[in-house]
């Protein structure tokens, strides 16, 4: 072997350890790229969740007053016996009608955002999960008989919903009819209801 091919050959050998160098560590670059995106990632759900927490604090919180009014006005939620008496009157009574409905109202739009993701499960359960369960056994019964004299299945879902999801975290029970013939039966105006689903 002369001395230009030992040359050439050690120049060879130098350039390919130097492109295997090269590529690990481009390797490497590409590995601990990947790494940083995924902690980013990481790092931008969590501040997602934390922010999400936050603002369903912010809402409760904001919506305070409110809850005391329909406090002041409606009976306890865990009253069952009073509540069945208050709603005995709801429909001949628009102030007490109004106010359930006020009620409902916020525990449905409160629902939509838990659904949805907007606000948080967690959050709301540990602010308020009995109550809303608790509230959720006690109105049932009239949203099922709404819904069927409105023939709207739909009437208060989004609170339906979220109390489920309470009561199955809980391990707790909750309401339910147990057929639709049962809430039509029990409906005030018979005359009015078709058959229809809940």
């Amino acid at each position: 072997m002369s001395p230009f091919e030992i040359i050439s050959s050690t120049i060879a050998v130098i350039a390919i350890a130097v492109n295997i160098a090269a590529l690990l560590f481009l390797g490497l670059q590409v590995r601990q790229g990947v790494q940083n995106a995924a902690a980013v990632d990481k790092a931008r759900q969590e501040e997602w969740v934390r922010r999400r927490k936050e603002a369903s604090m912010q809402f409760y919180m904001s919506t305070l007053d409110r809850r005391e009014h329909r406090m002041s006005t409606l009976p306890p939620d865990r009253d069952g016996v009073a509540i069945k008496r208050y709603l005995e009157d709801v429909e001949s009574d628009n102030s007490k009608h109004s106010a359930v409905r006020t009620y409902l109202s916020y525990l449905e739009m409160l629902g939509t955002g838990v659904n949805s993701g907007v606000l948080d499960i967690e959050v709301i359960e540990l602010y308020a999960g009995g109550t809303i369960v608790a509230t959720w056994n006690n109105y049932g019964e009239w949203i099922a008989k709404t819904r069927v004299k409105f023939q709207s299945p739909r009437i208060y879902c989004q609170f339906e919903m979220m109390a489920r999801d309470i009561a199955q975290r809980r391990s707790i029970p909750m309401w339910a009819p147990d057929s639709i013939e049962q809430v039509k039966a029990s409906a005030s105006d018979e005359s009015a209801i078709e058959i229809g689903k809940l």
